[in-house]
């Protein structure tokens, strides 16, 4: 699997993931480089760090590789082991935008952008 990325692809999954670690920057610099378009290290790095944290932190990294390129190995029981409600509401916002958000384009700010720009770029008659 590719640390890579297309444009709407990685914007959804960036989106996705930050939703679920809106409360754990810590572990977004623990999976993702500083500008968050690729992982960090390879996934069994990353699974190996992860491994000295609190089972909640390993649980949110496996689901936040997961949505990010499928290679976490998240288990039902690690969803259901986010302890509050607001973390289980963040994990269904992160996969309800992951999985439907995307129907037609992307609508990041990135995207935005970058739609914005081509639509001003265009000759007005």
């Amino acid at each position: 699997m590719s640390n890579d990325f297309s444009c709407s692809s990685h914007c959804l999954r960036h989106e996705s993931v930050s939703i679920l670690l809106s409360n754990y920057p810590s572990i977004l610099d623990l999976v993702f480089t500083k500008d968050r378009r690729r992982l960090r290290w390879p996934v069994d790095s990353v699974l190996a760090e992860a491994g000295c944290l609190g089972a909640v932190e390993q649980s949110l990294a496996r689901i936040s590789l997961d949505i990010w390129n499928g290679s976490g190995g998240a288990r039902l029981m690690d969803v259901l082991m986010l302890p509050a409600e607001h973390q289980r509401e963040s994990f269904l916002m992160a996969m309800t935008h992951r999985f439907f958000a995307n129907e037609g384009s992307c609508h990041c700010r990135i995207c935005r952008q970058r739609d914005d720009q081509f639509l001003q770029s265009i000759p007005k008659f």
